[in-house]
């Protein structure tokens, strides 16, 4: 009940009023979450002080791990594939210049032009 009393009061209130009043709230909210993640961040960097930073356990260690053991697995497809179609690239490559060399030399460079 009383929230609603409050919202219609405000809806009462002049345009400008609205106006400075929402952004007093916006001012006030924001100070506010600065306050409490400053607080938040002094707690948590005074928890955390005592654990090292070289844990073999850590999750980028962990995730290190799973990459390196993936691409070991992938490795011999991998380069099986990579492989075997970079070389018969290359022979196409040189086939596919070498026709074109040979019919751009084929071609006439007159025009023939009806008068």
């Amino acid at each position: 009940m009383a929230t609603n009393n409050l919202i219609s009061r405000i809806r009462k209130w002049p345009i400008e009023k609205k106006r400075i009043f929402s952004i007093l709230v916006a001012v006030f909210l924001t100070i506010l979450i600065i306050v409490l993640n400053s607080a938040l961040n002094v707690i948590w960097k005074d928890e955390t002080k005592n654990i090292p930073l070289n844990n073999k356990n850590s999750p980028i260690n962990t995730i290190q791990e799973s990459f390196s053991k993936i691409l070991s697995e992938a490795k011999p497809i991998l380069d099986q594939a990579f492989g075997s179609s970079t070389s018969g690239q290359l022979n196409q490559t040189g086939e596919i210049i070498d026709q074109i060399n040979s019919t751009s030399s084929s071609f006439s460079t007159t025009s023939n032009i009806v008068e």
